[in-house]
């Protein structure tokens, strides 16, 4: 089944149902939904970590501008809020809606929005699974040019100041949790390395970040076994690969290498991904999270 949508290049106006109309009598539900409704459907917790490429930057248009499954995101869209300057913004937990790539959404509608790997993953898992393992909830708390040093947990910026994007993430397994009950988190879904390039401890800092996601997240959930990180090659011109395929061997079943991205398209060299290639990264992804 090929769940990839058409994109719709159009200006959009809202209903006061929450509906999102089309010209051309095409329509996309934005439906919100609060704590006080019944809890979703899904019940695997999936959360995105990383630098610019996992947020989708530059992939504009948004292609998955529908759900097709039942797959959610927060109310805030598939990317929590952060800038690079403040990243203790406040998350919108207050309920949940179908997971489309609105990040970046504006006047403009979709095409001023970025495709990430969000969507690539769950629907692409969802095709893999036959509806076998429940649908998803996704969360992403990348933040463009950031190292390990500032997204890990107990992290810092530059300027020696506390880094709140590892705790925001586990704090929305907790808020999940409050409002699906069975929510647990089968994966960690890191796209990152750059900032860190020619670190020749990149290696043991993955290691680290999945035992700590690890170690956080199975105190909420109250889940067993092993909480991967699914891992892919840092981009298509980096030294560290190498390492970080040594990292998984070492490692076995606890960081996992999803795909290289040699074969991807990319926007700027080496770097930023096309909107195609971000969906096409997370459908490998979802590959590693079903195998």
């Amino acid at each position: 089944m090929d769940y990839h949508l058409l994109t719709l290049f159009l200006f959009i106006t809202s209903t006061a149902s929450g509906q999102i109309v089309l010209s051309g009598n095409a329509s996309i539900t934005q439906n919100v939904y609060l704590q006080s409704q019944p809890p979703p459907q899904a019940t695997n917790y999936e959360i995105v970590v990383g630098q610019s490429l996992a947020t989708g930057s530059l992939g504009f248009p948004a292609l998955s501008t529908n759900q097709p499954y039942s797959n959610i995101m927060w109310n805030q869209g598939p990317v929590a809020p952060n800038d690079q300057i403040q990243d203790n913004l406040a998350d919108d937990f207050s309920g949940w809606r179908p997971l489309v790539e609105n990040h970046g959404y504006d006047q403009n509608g979709f095409a001023d929005a970025v495709e990430t790997m969000c969507s690539g993953f769950c629907n692409q898992l969802h095709v893999f699974a036959n509806g076998t393992m429940g649908d998803s909830w996704i969360t992403d708390y990348g933040v463009g040019g950031e190292c390990y040093s500032y997204l890990m947990k107990n992290g810092t910026n530059a300027s020696g100041q506390p880094s709140y994007v590892y705790s925001r993430s586990v704090a929305s397994v907790s808020a999940a949790r409050n409002i699906q009950s069975r929510i647990f988190v089968p994966a960690i879904l890191a796209v990152h390395g750059e900032c860190d390039s020619g670190s020749v401890l990149y290696s043991s800092y993955m290691a680290r970040w999945q035992s700590d996601y690890q170690t956080d997240i199975k105190t909420i959930t109250g889940q067993s076994g092993t909480i991967p990180l699914i891992h892919s090659q840092i981009d298509n011109t980096d030294t560290e690969t190498g390492s970080l395929l040594a990292c998984a061997e070492t490692n076995k079943g606890t960081v996992v290498i999803a795909c290289p991205k040699y074969m991807l398209t990319y926007v700027t060299a080496g770097t930023h991904l096309t909107n195609f290639s971000y969906r096409t990264l997370g459908e490998y992804n979802g590959y590693a999270r079903w195998e």
